[in-house]
């Protein structure tokens, strides 16, 4: 729990403590140490609404609530969301088990269908499997950011609706050549690069970066392997 300060200054009266579990308690204290002057009511029921809500602590500090420490002025704690740059449901080892399983199992089958000579190479099937894994993942971190009635995964509907069209994007630029089927390998890629977009639109930046590593590293180590199934 975390415990803030406020002065009194009009009053010269002690510091009083509050904490974010009462709302009420904080509206109290904020109405007896903001100060007085033009704009300071507006930004008072901007704070008093953002305690109302469940995220009163962060609320107080993004609207700048006047502490002691700072005599009266105001002062702001930019933060960047909770999961940014560190996943907060999962560990990193658990993160990178799943990212790294989603990249092998994959690639043994579709090793199986490369050293057949079967019409299609083992890129996509590492890829697609990929970006699977760490829409799956974004889903999960996003579900861990709220609890109770603040829960709502309608934006894992959205993910399918953007997906599905990038997949006839890719399927453009597949196409069968003699007993070979081309560009799948880009296919997979641009879905992929798909995911991407979704997954730093919501602001976890950590997960796109292992899911580009990732596409990257399959691409870069398949070319001396894969030159035939590409376009020319």
């Amino acid at each position: 729990m975390v415990t803030c300060l406020a002065f009194d200054a009009a009053a010269k009266g002690p510091r009083i403590a509050w904490t974010p579990g009462s709302a009420e308690w904080l509206i109290e204290c904020l109405v007896s140490s903001s100060p007085s002057g033009p704009g300071a009511k507006h930004e008072q029921l901007e704070i008093i609404q953002g305690i109302r809500t469940r995220y009163a602590s962060q609320a107080v500090y993004r609207l700048g609530l006047y502490s002691c420490e700072t005599q009266r002025s105001a002062v702001r704690y930019p933060r960047m969301e909770a999961g940014t740059f560190s996943p907060i449901h999962i560990s990193w080892a658990e993160a990178s088990l799943r990212i790294g399983a989603s990249m092998l199992l994959p690639l043994l089958i579709g090793l199986d269908r490369f050293l057949r000579r079967k019409p299609i190479d083992f890129r996509p099937f590492v890829i697609v499997a990929l970006a699977a894994c760490s829409l799956s993942l974004t889903i999960m971190e996003l579900a861990a950011r709220v609890s109770g009635p603040d829960v709502d995964l309608g934006l894992s509907r959205v993910f399918a609706g953007v997906i599905t069209g990038i997949g006839f994007l890719g399927a453009g630029a597949m196409f069968r050549e003699d007993s070979y089927v081309k560009g799948a390998g880009s296919a997979a890629s641009i879905w992929a690069a798909g995911a991407i977009g979704l997954i730093c639109g919501v602001g976890l930046l950590w997960l796109a970066g292992m899911l580009a590593g990732g596409v990257l590293l399959v691409l870069i180590v398949s070319a001396p392997f894969t030159g035939k199934y590409d376009a020319d």
